[in-house]
Parts: C-alpha cells; sequence; structure tokens
C-alpha cells in the first residue's frame, strides 16, 4: 500500500475511533487523526512494508498515544496568575482574552478538584506528577518507590479509572 491508499483506506475509521474515544467531540476526533496521519508520514518509510493489518494496529497504538497526549495538554492548561486569585480580579481591567483564559482555567480547576474527589489521595498525587507536573516515569518511580516499568503499569491502571471520570465530567457539557 502507498501512504495515499493507508490515508484513504484508514481516515475516516481513525476519526471514528477518536470521537468514540474522546467525549464524543468531533473536533478533537479530526485533529488527532490528523495528527496520527502527519505521525504516519514521519515513519511511512519504516511503515511502508507492513502488511495492512500491521499498520491498522500502528495507527491505533497511535491514536491511543495522541488521544492520551491531547488530554494530558488540556489538563495542564497554565493557571491565571496568583494575583489575579489573590485580588478575585478586583481593580484589574482584563482584555477579553484574558477573560477567556480566566474562565478556561475556572474550567480546569473544576475539573481537577471533581478528578481529585473521584479519586484516593495516593492515586491524586500520581496524578499530579503524571498529568500537572509532567514528570518522567522514572521521576515518579523514585518518589512512589517503584520502578519505572512499575509506574508505567500503574499509569494505565490509572488510566482505566480515569476514563469514566473524564466521561462523566466532560459528558456533563454536551
Amino acid at each position: 500500500m502507498t501512504l495515499e491508499e493507508v490515508g484513504n483506506s484508514f481516515y475516516t475509521r481513525i476519526v471514528k475511533y477518536c470521537y468514540y474515544r474522546t467525549s464524543k467531540n468531533r473536533a478533537d476526533a479530526e485533529d488527532i487523526a490528523g495528527e496520527v496521519f502527519l505521525r504516519l508520514g514521519q515513519k511511512w518509510d519504516n511503515l511502508k512494508d507492513y502488511d495492512e493489518n500491521r499498520i491498522l494496529g500502528w495507527l491505533y497504538s497511535t491514536a491511543n498515544k495522541v488521544m492520551l497526549e491531547h488530554y494530558k495538554d488540556k489538563l495542564t492548561q497554565e493557571a491565571v496568575t496568583s494575583s489575579l486569585t489573590a485580588n478575585n480580579g478586583a481593580d484589574i481591567e482584563l482584555p477579553d482574552e484574558t477573560v477567556d483564559g480566566y474562565e478556561e482555567n475556572r474550567k480546569f480547576e473544576n475539573y481537577i478538584s471533581q478528578i481529585k474527589e473521584e479519586l484516593c489521595a495516593k492515586d491524586f498525587e500520581f496524578f499530579e506528577y503524571i498529568v500537572i507536573q509532567k514528570l518522567p516515569y522514572k521521576d515518579v518511580g523514585q518518589k512512589f518507590s517503584i520502578s519505572e516499568s512499575a509506574a508505567k503499569m500503574r499509569w494505565q491502571r490509572l488510566r482505566g479509572k480515569l476514563k469514566p471520570i473524564l466521561d462523566h465530567i466532560f459528558g456533563e457539557q454536551m
């Protein structure tokens, strides 16, 4: 198969896969699928000799990674400066884009607090290191006195716990 044939054959399937795994948000699904196919283009020299099923498996695997990165980035948006929070926004004239950023930050804080309520303290601490602080697995493993591979396994299990929580949080918005 050529790269163009792979795109024509599998793009719609990957968009649908992403759509049903991302709170049914079409724009996010298309963005994620686009990133998957960009990565396919970058790796094509290594993948072009694979059979159709192996390429499809690579696409699904990459889609999962990109979805995780997408939502990890979404959850780690920067907070509005502490002076805004300390003053509760009083006496500060904010341009419209800052107000929008402030609203996004409030949503982000709300999402994090909902996640914190649903997870036990140890799981939330792990979540915080991985998602918010973006620490490497090796460093997180050291903080929990476990190996890097054990930290990766723990993150996989935690992702399983997070999926219904995130589905609930983002499902309420629609």
